[in-house]
């Protein structure tokens, strides 16, 4: 008596995490016979069909397989690689709502007597995700024109595109003026003679220069600052005509000793005499400039450069230290009696 069965099918889609999804589906399917008993470690027959657009719709791909069940009853097999005639990878998943149909002969062979239909809902959609990697669709695809003869936005197309102004009179750098421009094949900077002179002579902003600009007032005299040797410490000031170093109000004044006759800077300092020599005072002081003079040769000098030495309510054009029998001198200069009041 023949046997009668039943089939559990499960389907299984394995959506591919590679870069490519496989053209194929998993799939198993559990078989048990008319008792309900599996049917296990036996060789069956089945048939896969996938229909479009609903369970009786027109089968777009099918195929035989002829797997062996194990010892759960359990039949795995890939659809897309059975005996078919037709081709898995051109199904248009798209083109959906799908199902796949199973038909399967218990015995092995083509007598199929189990048939179940059920409906492909999220899966193969890894396939179809395949077809659009690019972004577009078929259909998309189908609607573009391969630009063979490499055209560009011509006149035409700009003429009949309302929102584009047509460039009719070619507005931009003309064939004139292409034709002024002169390559740079030296790399030179600025290539208009005309307009630039060549700077042969490589002449700077000369002093002719500045005297026909009268904007900038000619530096003829070529004031700059004074000396800064031996100012440590101290800033520059300036008595309306000419800039001179001072000592910071309530510092410290500078000292020096000197080795040769020395004009001394318009500032407050400390001078060691080192030797017969003469210490001569600037020949224009600031109102209050304090000088402070010490040595241990009677033969130093001190000359006020035009100022006098007031000491001990006398005056005098220059003092030596012998004169005073002493080793120090301290003047301080008052523009208005015009010269050094001292004392030592």
């Amino acid at each position: 008596m023949k046997k009668l069965y039943k089939i559990l099918v499960l389907l299984l889609i394995t959506a591919s995490t590679f870069a490519q999804a496989p053209e194929r589906m998993s799939y198993q399917g559990v078989i048990r016979d008319s008792g309900d008993a599996l049917v296990t470690n036996q060789v069956v027959g089945m048939q896969i069909s996938i229909l479009q657009s609903s369970a009786s719709g027109t089968a777009v791909y099918a195929e035989t397989q002829t797997p062996t069940t194990n010892a759960n009853g359990l039949a795995t097999l890939e659809i897309g690689t059975g005996n078919t005639i037709d081709d898995f990878t051109t199904i248009n998943w798209e083109n959906g709502p799908y199902f796949i149909k199973t038909e399967i002969d218990p015995e092995g062979g083509t007598n199929y007597t189990i048939t179940g239909t059920s409906q492909l809902l999220s899966v193969p959609y890894a396939l179809h995700a395949k077809t659009a990697e690019n972004g577009i669709t078929t259909v998309q695809s189908d609607e573009i024109t391969a630009n063979s003869l490499k055209v560009g936005y011509t006149e035409a197309l700009v003429s009949a595109n309302t929102d584009v102004a047509a460039n009719t009179v070619k507005v931009g750098i003309t064939s004139g003026q292409a034709s002024e421009i002169t390559a740079n094949t030296a790399k030179v900077s600025y290539t208009d003679a005309a307009a630039v002179a060549l700077n042969t002579a490589k002449v700077g902003y000369t002093e002719a220069l500045v005297s026909a600009n009268t904007d900038v007032a000619a530096n003829t005299a070529k004031v700059g600052l004074p000396s800064q040797t031996g100012q440590s410490g101290k800033y520059l000031t300036t008595n309306g005509t000419s800039p001179s170093w001072s000592t910071v109000a309530g510092g410290s004044p500078a000292v020096r000793t000197i080795s040769a006759n020395t004009t001394l800077v318009n500032s407050d300092e400390i001078v060691i005499i080192n030797g017969a020599f003469t210490a001569t005072f600037p020949s224009a002081p600031t109102d209050g400039m304090k000088l402070i003079l010490c040595t241990t040769t009677g033969a130093a000098e001190i000359n006020g450069n035009g100022k006098s030495l007031y000491v001990a309510l006398q005056e005098f054009p220059s003092l030596t230290f012998a004169g005073a029998n002493s080793n120090f001198y301290m003047f301080i200069y008052s523009s208005s009696i015009g010269g050094w009041i001292g004392m030592y």
